[in-house]
């Protein structure tokens, strides 16, 4: 299994071109996020989007990464699975049109540090 996972824009979609396995996976977070000159990051449209997921086998995102509701039907059109978490709520696993709910383990929910800026790495 094959994992992208990148986290500032570093790995070129072009990648997967030369990719091969049985399973390649995406989590496309460092796709979906931008840096403005104070390293203020946000979230910008995945412009790869359309390149990436009709060369992988699994998606896996959280809701907050989608920027409008539609995009998911269009991820789901492009991938064969699709997996969209819900923090506390566990997720929601897409194969093709069938959905299957997936709850979580209980635990104990914390609040997590505020996100700090930062500057996308220098490569």
């Amino acid at each position: 299994m094959t994992l992208l996972g990148p986290i500032a824009q570093e790995i070129d979609p072009s990648l997967l071109a030369v990719l091969r396995g049985p399973i390649i996976g995406a989590v496309p977070q460092g796709w979906m996020r931008q840096w403005d000159a104070d390293g203020v990051v946000s979230r910008q449209r995945w412009t790869h989007a359309e390149t990436v997921l009709p060369a992988i086998s699994a998606l896996i995102l959280s809701e907050s990464d989608l920027l409008q509701r539609q995009d998911l039907a269009v991820y789901r059109s492009l991938c064969p699975t699709v997996i969209v978490t819900h923090g506390a709520l566990g997720c929601q696993v897409w194969q093709h049109a069938t959905m299957t709910p997936v709850g979580t383990r209980p635990a104990v929910e914390t609040t997590p540090p505020a996100p700090a800026t930062c500057l996308p790495p220098r490569f």
